[in-house]
């Protein structure tokens, strides 16, 4: 019996010793930090997903600008040779995209809430196409949004972005267009 209390007592002993280098090591890798240095957070952190106040900013304010540059190219003069027509679907694509990554992403992170952003088009002064040019800035603020929003919706923010560039260029090739041949 004397023999199994020796065999138990070194595996309690071993353990103990592992436990306590364990915790240390772990100490040090949360606690320690070189002078003049900020603390590391544990590596759990690193990995966990952003607040929900990181997350839908941009994608939200992208959706809000594309939504008003569909209004004001539906309101559009017809006159930029199918250019018009392009914008809107790509536009219309976009938006699709968005809201399938924003749903995606809202199904795995229940009581996520949203920031609904509904801005207002501004077409620059003295435009010559005020509906064109009121778009094609709302799509480059949605672009600039695109390209800070988070990439967590699963490749949709990187489609809804690609259709922006596509609709931002059939803006910008209709109103060429019309401008040439309208004279």
């Amino acid at each position: 019996m004397s023999e199994n209390r020796a065999k138990y007592g070194s595996v309690r002993g071993l353990v103990v010793i592992l436990g306590v280098v364990g915790l240390a090591v772990l100490a040090t890798n949360v606690f320690a930090a070189a002078p003049g240095q900020a603390k590391k957070p544990a590596a759990a952190a690193k990995v966990a997903a952003p607040k929900t106040a990181e997350m839908f900013p941009h994608i939200d304010a992208a959706l809000g600008y594309l939504k008003a540059a569909d209004q004001e190219l539906k309101g559009g003069e017809p006159k930029f040779y199918g250019h018009r027509i392009n914008a809107i679907k790509h536009t219309e694509a976009a938006i699709a995209d968005l809201q399938k990554g924003i749903d995606q992403y809202m199904a795995s992170h229940p009581g996520t809430t949203r920031n609904q952003i509904t801005p207002e088009a501004a077409p620059p002064p003295g435009a010559k196409f005020p509906h064109m040019e009121g778009a094609l800035k709302l799509l480059q603020q949605a672009e600039t949004h695109l390209n800070e929003a988070a990439k967590v919706y699963g490749g949709e923010r990187g489609e809804g972005l690609r259709e922006t560039r596509a609709a931002i260029s059939e803006i910008q090739t209709g109103v060429k267009e019309a401008e040439t041949k309208g004279k």
